[in-house]
């Protein structure tokens, strides 16, 4: 073979190598932009899941039908912290809003999931109540790269 002909295989050989890099990054960062957008879909649905829940142990309390409550720990339990008191009690008014703003201050650029975790807030509690202090100009959001939502506090 030809040393020319040689350098075009070369040549096309390097070629096709960029381009399916260049394609394989381009599908990288479509399925990247995709796994935030389902993400944040997720994310977005969470308060009608634990409503669900709630709705189907109420049926069940008074009618006896629908789905049994499910069992402390199992799959959709929602673990309750200290600021909710015995089941069944709400929190003192105000309470869930202070520990909002006391755990965010102290870690600011924390999620959603965080919060709920560290201050055991029910998760739908705790996007109604993010809601209305970033309404308020209370909390400040900030979209994440992977597509989740970090909040801090907004001096005053």
């Amino acid at each position: 073979m030809h040393s020319a002909d040689c350098y075009w295989q070369d040549a096309c050989r390097y070629a096709v190598f960029e381009k399916a890099t260049s394609v394989t990054d381009d599908v990288a960062e479509v399925i990247k932009a995709r796994l935030r957008q389902v993400n944040a879909e997720l994310e977005a649905l969470e308060p009608l899941e634990v409503e669900r829940e709630r709705l189907e142990r109420a049926l069940h309390e008074l009618t006896g039908e629908g789905a049994a409550p499910r069992p402390a720990g199992g799959p959709g339990h929602r673990r309750r912290g200290a600021t909710h008191g015995p089941a069944g009690k709400r929190a003192p008014r105000g309470s869930n809003v202070q520990a909002i703003l006391d755990y965010v201050a102290a870690h600011p650029g924390t999620t959603t999931p965080e919060i709920a975790r560290a201050t055991g807030i029910d998760r739908a509690v705790l996007y109604s109540a993010a809601s209305r202090l970033t309404s308020a100009g209370r909390l400040r959001k900030q979209q994440l790269p992977d597509g989740q939502v970090a909040y801090e506090v907004v001096a005053e």
